[in-house]
């Protein structure tokens, strides 16, 4: 009889125990214990101690498997340099965690994870964009050439032009008369002269073995005027000796209200 009654007290202890526990459990609010025990922001340094990856997945890639470039991939071999667009299968050899062995071909590389992807749909969205990001550039490559080519093409029709320019000058300065003028009216367009002629005088004293002496040479004025075309930086009254070619007749106005004809020469260089 006291055995019974021993334990009818111990669990009815036991259940008003287990009672009052649940209501505290119940109860108890944890965001506000965290709040007054700081525990958030110890969460948070802990969580910046742990190191942070790259990885575009954290299941273990299976070797044996086919799975894609994730984007456009280059490597040097015996052959020389090889490239994969995205998109591209490849076998995995092995799978390391930091990075992967794959295979393409008969071709063996180690590529970073991010480098690989395992949906085939993803894959044949990477590869048009790898597509188009080529197109692009060969587009621009292309725009790029011909602008090239057009520039070069320009640059050697003006070399061609001003080679033309120098030997037609060249021409044109090898021909035409050497004339002597004093300038007489300055025009717009050339000035008006009067042409100067060779004047030859004898001194008249001979050497010692009875020569006939030493001969001067002077310019006068012919009274002959011509118009002179082209020409600049002179003023009225200047002597000057240039080359040039006849063209023509120039017509000029008078004071006497009539029009006066002389010939009419083309500059082409200066000689004093």
């Amino acid at each position: 009889m006291k055995l019974t009654l021993k334990l009818l007290v111990i669990a009815l202890f036991g259940f008003l125990l287990y009672e009052y526990v649940f209501a505290r459990i119940r109860d108890f609010d944890f965001r506000d214990f965290s709040k007054r025990h700081n525990l958030e922001s110890v969460v948070d340094s802990v969580s910046r101690l742990i190191p942070k990856n790259d990885l575009i997945s954290e299941d273990v890639l299976i070797p044996g498997r086919t799975y894609w470039l994730s984007e456009r991939i280059s490597f040097t071999t015996s052959n020389g340099v090889v490239g994969f667009p995205a998109g591209s299968p490849v076998q995995l050899i092995a799978d390391s965690r930091e990075s992967l062995a794959i295979g393409i071909g008969d071709e063996f590389f180690n590529v970073r994870r991010k480098q690989i992807t395992t949906s085939k749909e993803d894959a044949t969205k990477l590869a048009a964009i790898d597509q188009a990001t080529l197109e692009n550039i060969r587009k621009a490559n292309e725009k790029n050439n011909a602008e090239f080519k057009k520039r070069k093409l320009q640059e050697y029709i003006a070399a061609a032009e001003s080679v033309n320019r120098a030997q037609n000058r060249s021409a044109i300065s090898g021909s035409g008369t050497e004339i002597r003028l004093q300038v007489i009216q300055v025009l717009p367009n050339g000035v008006l002269g009067e042409q100067l002629e060779e004047v030859s005088t004898a001194s008249g004293i001979g050497s010692a073995g009875g020569g006939a002496g030493e001969v001067a040479t002077s310019f006068a004025r012919s009274g002959k005027i011509v118009f002179l075309e082209g020409i600049t930086e002179v003023t009225d009254g200047d002597a000057i000796v240039v080359r040039a070619r006849k063209d023509g007749i120039y017509e000029y106005p008078r004071t006497d209200n009539a029009n006066g004809t002389v010939d009419k020469f083309v500059f082409i260089s200066r000689l004093l």
